[in-house]
């Protein structure tokens, strides 16, 4: 009895501590429910409050509005306190700015190509010899001319559109003429092409797409628009009358060759900028990426290369004629650049094809100067540059390869080293 009397107590007992801690987690559980009820009432309280007071800064700033426009209304004005609607501004901060002035809403460019400027390189390959001999060396074989034409505009601080037309001339004398006139077989490369780039900013990613249509001619020699006419008028009668200088007359021998084809180039690169605080000084070096595929299969090539520019500006006193000030400040730049690229591509023989490379480091420089014409600012530049090659030549025109001379100062090679003179005209309004 007395056993079964203990068992009912520790049983009695343990039920009640069994209650109590379930009583204390309800009442834990009800506190900890009232605490976050308490915490989302007192959030929505400051909610309200702060929802209050924006609409009664709203109401004030409707008053001062009303206000002004009833002062514009009597004829007095009064410069709001509130925010003013902010311009989107122009990516003015591209290092190349610093040289040529604001980015442009339009821009044209034309470059003539020649081998005949590249005679400063031929002077690092063969020293003095060059200029000592009877005539500077002028190889006038393998690329002997070339120019481009390129029209673009704007659109967005970070886009630019053009359109591009140009001439690539490649020639090897085969034979000579009645009068001993030098005939030459030629192809004329025309290209055509759009492009949409970003280059002209100071992001770090930057790319460049050319889309384009191509065509190497043997035939057509009476096209103005072809290097081979271009460079007939010029040996046979245009240079004498603009250079009192009688280079060689030539005969071009057409051949009953024509193909065209389709390519794409994009161009891929990171950038590193530097602008100083007063925009007037900037450098850019940027590592890049440039394949080219086309239809035309024998073309298909791919670039690498690391490129380096420095710019500058400098601030001239106004020269006014008139209502037109025609040097404002920082209206002169210059730069100087560097491009040093790796090219690999495809070497054809008879029957066999091999990859091969070559290395084509170029140099360049320009000057800029800018006119203020009130809404209006032009800025012209004038660049000069010249490649060096090092390496093989891509023969898929058949014309494109070196060459061994005979000149006064000995034999010697022409490796294709190519210059160029470029001038532009850029307009921002």
């Amino acid at each position: 009895m007395r056993k079964t009397k203990k068992r009912h107590i520790w049983f009695v007992k343990k039920n009640i501590r069994i209650v109590f801690y379930l009583t204390t987690l309800v009442f834990l559980s009800i506190d900890q429910l009232f605490a976050e009820e308490l915490k989302v009432k007192l959030a929505r309280r400051k909610k309200y409050e702060f929802i209050a007071k924006l609409n009664s800064e709203l109401e004030k700033l409707n008053k001062i509005n009303v206000g002004h426009q009833s002062d514009c209304n009597t004829g007095e004005q009064e410069e709001l306190p509130g925010p003013q609607q902010k311009k989107e501004p122009l990516n003015d901060d591209a290092p190349i700015y610093a040289f040529q002035g604001p980015p442009p809403k339009i821009f044209t460019n034309f470059t003539l190509r020649n081998d005949y400027f590249a005679i400063p390189v031929t002077y690092l390959r063969y020293g003095d010899s060059t200029l000592n001999a009877r005539t500077p060396i002028i190889f006038d074989q393998g690329e002997t001319h070339g120019y481009f034409m390129t029209y673009g505009f704007m659109p967005s601080p970070d886009l630019k559109y053009s359109f591009s037309y140009g001439s690539n001339l490649y020639t090897d004398i085969v034979g000579r003429g009645p009068n001993n006139e030098a005939l030459q077989a030629f192809t004329n490369e025309q290209l055509a092409y759009i492009t949409f780039d970003n280059l002209h900013t100071a992001k770090l990613i930057t790319y460049q797409l050319d889309l384009g249509y191509v065509e190497h001619d043997k035939k057509n020699n009476t096209d103005i628009l072809r290097g081979s006419t271009q460079q007939e008028w010029w040996h046979n009668g245009g240079s004498d009358q603009w250079m009192e200088q009688d280079f060689y007359n030539i005969i071009n021998k057409s051949e009953d060759q024509f193909e065209s084809g389709l390519f794409i180039k994009p161009n891929i690169g990171v950038n590193s900028n530097y602008l100083s605080k007063n925009k007037h000084f900037g450098t850019n070096a940027r590592l890049y990426i440039a394949p080219e595929l086309s239809t035309l299969s024998k073309r298909n090539n791919v670039e690498l290369g690391v490129s380096g520019y420095i710019y500058a500006g400098t601030n001239v006193s106004a020269l006014k004629v008139g209502k037109y000030t025609l040097f404002p400040k920082s209206s002169m730049g210059v730069n100087l650049g560097a491009d040093l690229p790796l090219s690999v591509h495809q070497m054809h023989g008879d029957k066999t094809s091999k990859v091969s490379t070559s290395f084509v480091p170029r140099a360049n420089m320009g000057v800029n100067v800018g006119f203020d014409l009130g809404p209006l600012q032009v800025n012209t530049n004038l660049g000069y540059s010249i490649e060096m090659v090092n390496g093989t030549l891509p023969n898929h025109i058949k014309e494109n390869k070196q060459y061994q001379i005979n000149h006064p100062s000995g034999q010697r090679k022409d490796w294709g080293d190519m210059g160029a003179i470029n001038f532009g005209i850029n307009f921002t309004f």
